[in-house]
């Protein structure tokens, strides 16, 4: 009798506790194993949504992929910037003119004077800028600076293209720890890419180039030390 009682009080004198067991614990190493090789892999999945999310951040920057928009003085706390009649002029105040029909900025008229007084009807007319909420998206930053002769005025960073989808076309790896990611990246014009904005280079449209990956204690990152 106390040896009966001995053995159903052994909680490893079941067969079916036994196995339950057993079965626990392969699976906690399993997921542990698995949990551990997720780390190390670098599938090509992965590296494209890694590499989207560093072009939306602005840690990667596509060639041409921004610029700049002068839009004038800061005077008397209002912002202008100046539209000309004449010929030389007229191609940017075309351009200033299609961002207010796609709605990027607003634009009231604050005044004129002229421009060539020895030029019949040459005129300077200035308005007030402000940016649209439509526009914000496409806005990387506004700042301010000083123009000379006691002049302020602001410079607006804007986005010409933005990201479409990212195609990894190839994985080198360098090591238990590096790998460099091939991609192809693709770009779709944004409504200021009509605009009168200082350009370094034509906007891409498709941009193929590399980027080097190192593996740490927490996953993947984009090396951007050592980015190309």
């Amino acid at each position: 009798m106390k040896d009966d009682v001995q053995m159903r009080c052994n909680p490893f004198y079941s067969g079916s506790l036994r196995s339950s067991c057993f079965c626990l614990l392969v699976v906690l190493i399993l997921a542990v194993f698995a949990a551990g090789c997720g780390k190390g892999d670098l599938s090509r999945d992965k590296a494209a949504d890694m590499i989207k999310q560093a072009y939306e951040k602005g840690t990667l920057v596509a060639g041409g992929s921004i610029g700049s928009l002068d839009f004038g003085l800061k005077d008397r706390g209002l912002d202008f910037f100046q539209i000309s009649t004449t010929s030389q002029y007229k191609e940017n105040a075309e351009k200033w003119n299609k961002l207010k029909n796609h709605d990027m900025v607003e634009m009231t008229e604050v005044s004129k004077k002229p421009f060539y007084k020895d030029v019949p009807g040459s005129i300077w007319t200035f308005y007030r800028v402000e940016f649209t909420e439509k526009a914000k998206p496409f806005i990387v930053k506004v700042e301010e600076y000083d123009a000379g002769f006691g002049r302020k005025e602001r410079k607006a960073t804007v986005r010409l293209v933005t990201l479409d989808k990212v195609e990894v076309t190839g994985i080198t790896k360098e090591g238990d720890t590096g790998a460099i990611v091939e991609y192809v990246a693709t770009f779709k014009p944004t409504p200021f890419n009509d605009g009168p904005v200082l350009r370094n280079g034509a906007p891409p449209t498709t941009f193929k180039w590399r980027v080097p990956f190192r593996l740490f204690d927490d996953g993947w990152r984009i090396d951007k030390e050592n980015a190309y």
